[in-house]
This record gives structure tokens, C-alpha cells and sequence, in this order.
């Protein structure tokens, strides 16, 4: 069990070193919560972006009643990323997105997979809490924003680690 991104991180790393990954490049994104990670293996350059997360989204067949009584095959845990992560994510043309949890796995799917499917089936919600983000207009002011979030069925996730 992790009980934090680093130590998460670090064991993906490993992970991907074993699997005949050469890491050349590492990035901490978002508030260093998440990691870009530039590797190679057999001479093909493959960015991954790893996000570290302590469990599954658990209530996300309370939060799309109506998408799983549609697609019952769907039912059960899934998981979100921020929109505006997620269009970050697609814009540096990352290869997978990893999903490190605290209990040593790690699910992969693609950027645009989880986009086309999250907006299809109308998998976007707003948090109920809100977070202080910082201005772009670079005057140091924080704002309460609440998060719009993406989500799609965990099942639709592929076992990467």
C-alpha cells in the first residue's frame, strides 16, 4: 500500500524500467500531484501522464444513474479527471494516462478514448466543493472555482501495472 504520490511515482518508474523503459524526461504537473513522463523503449518515444489516486471513484453509478441503468454492463466504480487536466493531457500528445493507486496498481487508457467517451454518454459533473486557484492574470489572487470533471467506467480502464 502507497501512502503517497513519490513513493507511487517511484514504484511506476521502476515498473516501467523493468518493462525495458529508458525514462528521459520527468515533469511534475499539476501541483506536482501528477507526473509527465517522457520514455523510450526499442528506439519509440511514448509520454505517459501518471496520475496518483487512493482509490476508485466509488460513487459514479449514484452520480450517472441514468448511464448505468442504460448500460448496465458499465455498473460498478469509475474513474474522473479534471477537463481542463484532461485537454492538458491531450495537448502535449500523451500516449497513455496512468493511473497509480495507493494499492500498487496501475490502469491505463488513452487520452482521447476517455475524452470521446466521457462526453458521448454526458460523464461530466461539477464538484460540489469548490478550490482556490490562482488568477492567469498573474496578480496573485486566488478564486474559488468548483472543478468540472470527465468520467468513464472503470472497466473500460486496461490493466497496465
Amino acid at each position: 500500500m502507497f501512502k503517497n504520490k513519490d513513493i507511487a511515482f517511484l514504484n511506476l518508474k521502476m515498473q516501467l524500467r523493468k518493462e525495458g523503459y529508458l525514462i528521459t524526461k520527468e515533469y511534475p504537473k499539476n501541483k506536482g500531484r501528477d507526473l509527465l513522463i517522457v520514455a523510450s523503449k526499442k528506439g519509440k518515444t511514448e509520454i505517459f501522464w501518471a496520475k496518483f489516486k487512493r482509490d476508485f471513484f466509488h460513487s459514479f453509478n449514484k452520480e450517472f444513474p441514468y448511464f448505468v441503468s442504460e448500460n448496465p454492463q458499465f455498473s460498478g466504480y469509475g474513474e474522473s479527471i479534471n477537463i481542463n487536466h484532461l485537454e492538458e493531457i491531450i495537448k502535449f500528445n500523451c500516449d497513455l494516462i496512468l493511473f497509480c493507486y495507493a494499492n500498487g496498481k496501475v490502469y491505463s487508457v488513452f487520452p482521447l478514448f476517455f475524452k470521446k467517451f466521457g462526453e458521448t454518454h454526458k460523464l461530466i459533473r461539477i464538484q460540489e466543493r469548490t478550490n482556490l486557484y490562482l488568477q492567469p492574470d498573474y496578480s496573485g489572487e486566488k478564486k474559488p472555482v468548483q472543478e468540472m470533471t470527465l468520467s468513464i467506467p472503470l472497466s473500460l480502464l486496461k490493466r497496465f501495472i
